[in-house]
């Protein structure tokens, strides 16, 4: 789900389960689910709507001018208790 973040426990090869803790628990995703996991460190705006984040590095580039408009930017900012 968007938002939601979570830290890997342990990878099963022989299961073939990667094991992730998300929130207060435990989810087994099988490899073939692999695609429904993204890594937390470089997300889209969209992806990490509804995530709290202590600070937040917005890279804006030129190459899609046509996207910087300010309701991408008010999304992507983390909110007036954090530092952006």
């Amino acid at each position: 789900m968007n938002g939601s973040m979570g830290r890997i426990l342990a990878i099963d090869p022989e299961e073939q389960v990667v094991r992730v803790r998300i929130e207060d628990r435990e989810v087994a995703y099988p490899y073939s689910n692999l695609d429904e996991l993204a890594h937390a460190y470089a997300l889209s705006v969209h992806k990490s709507q509804g995530a709290e984040f202590k600070c937040c590095v917005l890279v804006c580039h030129t190459t899609f001018y046509i996207m910087l408009q300010r309701n991408l930017l008010y999304t992507g900012s983390p909110g007036p208790e954090s530092s952006a």
